[in-house]
């Protein structure tokens, strides 16, 4: 209760602009009206495509709220990029299950065909809950999401045992070593029992194959105040990177949050830091479309007894994505050459959009009805 009060007066007493365009919508996902949020950045309007942040809340809360606690929008205004506050089903992100999963997967493909969203930079980072949920997407959907920065949340023993296998993914944690709510050293027992943070990082080290010694750096104590200090502790020798932010003293807060509801340690942002994580970050072997050319040019379209054929003047080497009337995305591929065949099988029926994100920096597309 008092956490809420705590939000509400905020909510109250900080109106700083924030938006530059928010969108609040919802998306339906297998009969049930999924909410979320959406910020639109400065600069959204000169882009052709743009990285998209996934930013969830922690329990009890939900997408409106995180979007002022962290206050990432400011910094996707100087950046420009996306960010994506979904709101849970309920009371949390659903950990156990699939519904929040395919709930996700459904969103990205609705902001990449709607909104401008990279396919190729779609990242994830959360509070708590949010950061547990982070953690399972990039088990569960490592094909989709880039990278992630968990804020006070590891991974639970389930998750742990279910995900022993999977592609080398970018992580980023950031943990307050005097976290009441999620503890550092973790738990065993209650209603989530969960590993602590230096045997998830230890999983971590294992999944991502790193060979290396890892590496303790002091941060500059910025705020001599706040009762904490954090330590960048890197990984070495990792087919992606690996790296904790240890905040030490600092509670179960979002590090450089406006509000404090605990020790918040004021020497980094949690929102910065995840965006200064996720930025050199894209999916392996994916060209991303984040170019700052705007050149654009229109793909040939030809009908044969079984499918359809994509052709361009030139050879490229690129992206080829294929979107249905409602938005969802029915084939992402790698490509290359000038001559690119589907079948009907692949495609469904209705009017269709083609996209073709070259390494050249050129956005080629088309429009066709697929039978």
């Amino acid at each position: 209760m008092r956490l809420l009060l705590m939000f509400f007066l905020f909510m109250v007493l900080v109106r700083t602009g924030l938006a530059q365009e928010t969108i609040s919508s919802s998306i339906d996902v297998n009969g049930v009206k999924r909410t979320f949020r959406l910020y639109i950045p400065k600069g959204y309007a000169q882009k052709s495509s743009l990285p998209l942040v996934f930013n969830f809340h922690g329990t009890g809360s939900n997408g409106s709220q995180q979007q002022l606690y962290s206050q990432q929008d400011l910094v996707a205004d100087t950046a420009v990029f996306l960010v994506c506050y979904p709101d849970a089903n309920g009371f949390a992100f659903d950990l156990a299950g699939t519904g929040d999963v395919v709930f996700t997967s459904k969103l990205i493909d609705l902001l990449v065909a709607q909104y401008k969203a990279d396919a190729c930079r779609v990242y994830a980072t959360g509070l708590s809950n949010g950061g547990f949920f982070s953690q399972k997407l990039a088990c569960e959907i490592p094909e989709k999401i880039a990278a992630i920065a968990s804020v006070a949340g590891t991974l639970t023993l389930a998750q742990l045992a279910d995900c022993n296998e999977g592609p080398a993914r970018p992580v980023l944690h950031i943990h307050g070593t005097a976290d009441n709510i999620v503890n550092f050293n973790g738990a065993a027992t209650g209603f989530l029992s969960y590993v602590g943070v230096y045997a998830m990082m230890s999983y971590l080290h294992e999944r991502n194959q790193c060979s290396g010694d890892s590496t303790i750096t002091r941060l500059p104590d910025k705020d001599i105040n706040d009762g904490a200090t954090v330590d960048l502790i890197s990984y070495g020798g990792c087919e992606a990177p690996t790296q904790l932010l240890r905040v030490n003293g600092g509670g179960h807060t979002w590090p450089g949050a406006v509000i404090n509801i605990g020790v918040t340690t004021k020497d980094i942002s949690a929102s910065e830091e995840s965006w200064l994580f996720f930025k050199t970050k894209s999916l392996p072997g994916c060209i991303s479309s984040l170019v700052d050319s705007n050149i654009k040019r229109s793909l040939d379209i030809g009908y044969v007894l079984d499918g359809v054929v994509i052709e361009t003047p030139e050879t490229v080497s690129g992206q080829l994505l294929i979107y249905d009337i409602t938005g969802k995305l029915l084939v992402h591929q790698k490509v290359v050459g000038n001559r690119f065949g589907l079948s009907w099988a692949q495609l469904g029926k209705g009017l269709m959009l083609v996209e073709l994100l070259g390494a050249d920096g050129i956005r080629r597309s088309a429009r066709f009805v697929s039978w």
